[in-house]
């Protein structure tokens, strides 16, 4: 089964839990140092048959088995900034590495019992939503200096190569994308230096073919799962959903606040909302909740949270050094 994890921006931190929450879950490990975050609140983790792996504040890369127990360090990655999930592979932790100025990024592995680390794509200004196929892993990249910036979609075969520019701008953002079956779907994304623009559009994997599927603006992050796209909207916040076949779009669940975090696979979608409760009379509540998307059904809530990511079992998500899981 193949499972897709996709971090969105959390609007603010969270502070406490809502009255009536069910809990924070089953707690699996305590990390030995806080798990590494980017500016978009994302822990830099990841879950396999194999077990839980995070990147840590000190710049280790830790590993505890499913089952919880003690963790083991696997490397020193020594990263300066990490700024999407950890990615898998049946051997391999791999990750995005930012460096430590201009153009100094790099792809990165490290066997999954340890050894030398292994750098696939060097010279990549600021790589960001690091994802993979069965063959290849894929990246966008974002060249500075501002304001103008120069922002592309890159791929290298998993086991290194020459890498190849799929799709390249010369305006401000990000791309948000996601890679499903032969394509590569892409819009731009939403930051504060590049206003909203719509378009979700569709390529081959080589970047050829390019086809407007939907002019609705996408917020940011994509993910996709069998034959559709799914992504963030906002103004109302929602998650939407488009049908590859149909060409239609469609409202899968709509959020009470902005920012969230989102796993899927085959057989479900799981969300992290946040939100505070604000009486007239001041103060309130601020809170994460991770809810089945299926059902509506709240299935954890907790201060300070980060999701993690999905097995067949359970939904994992981080509050701060402390890893916890949820029956889905």
């Amino acid at each position: 089964m193949r499972i897709v994890v996709l971090t969105l921006a959390m609007a603010s931190q969270v502070a406490c839990s809502p009255a009536g929450s069910p809990g924070r879950g089953e707690h699996i490990v305590t990390w030995p140092a806080v798990v590494f975050a980017s500016d978009m609140m994302q822990a830099v983790s990841a879950v396999d048959e194999s077990g839980i792996y995070a990147m840590l504040s000190t710049g280790e890369i830790a590993h505890v088995p499913l089952s919880g127990g003690a963790p083991e360090i696997v490397a020193n990655a020594a990263p300066t900034l990490v700024s999407s999930p950890l990615v898998l592979t049946a051997d391999e932790i791999i990750w995005a590495d930012w460096g430590p100025g201009v153009d100094t990024g790099a792809i990165k592995a490290v066997p999954k019992r340890g050894g030398s680390i292994r750098v696939i794509a060097a010279s990549q200004p600021e790589p960001n939503g690091l994802t993979r196929d069965a063959t290849s892993l894929y990246w966008s990249i974002s060249e500075s200096p501002s304001p103008d910036k120069f922002n592309a979609i890159r791929s290298v075969p998993i086991s290194g190569g020459t890498v190849s520019t799929l799709m390249s701008s010369n305006e401000r953002g990000l791309y948000a994308f996601a890679v499903g079956g032969n394509h590569l779907y892409f819009a731009r994304q939403s930051t504060n230096e590049a206003p909203l623009r719509p378009g979700l559009s569709m390529a081959a994997k080589d970047g050829s073919n390019v086809t407007l599927l939907s002019a609705e603006p996408v917020r940011c992050c994509m993910l996709s799962r069998l034959n559709e796209i799914l992504y963030l909207n906002v103004h109302p916040a929602r998650v939407r959903r488009f049908d590859v076949s149909s060409g239609i779009s469609t409202t899968l669940r709509s959020l009470p606040n902005e920012g969230i975090w989102m796993a899927a696979d085959e057989r479900g979608v799981f969300v992290l909302e946040t939100g505070c409760s604000n009486p007239p009379e001041g103060g309130g509540d601020c809170w994460g909740r991770i809810v089945d998307l299926a059902t509506g059904q709240m299935l954890a809530s907790a201060e300070l949270a980060r999701g993690v990511g999905l097995d067949d079992r359970y939904v994992y998500w981080l509050i701060v050094r402390d890893l916890y899981r949820v029956a889905r």
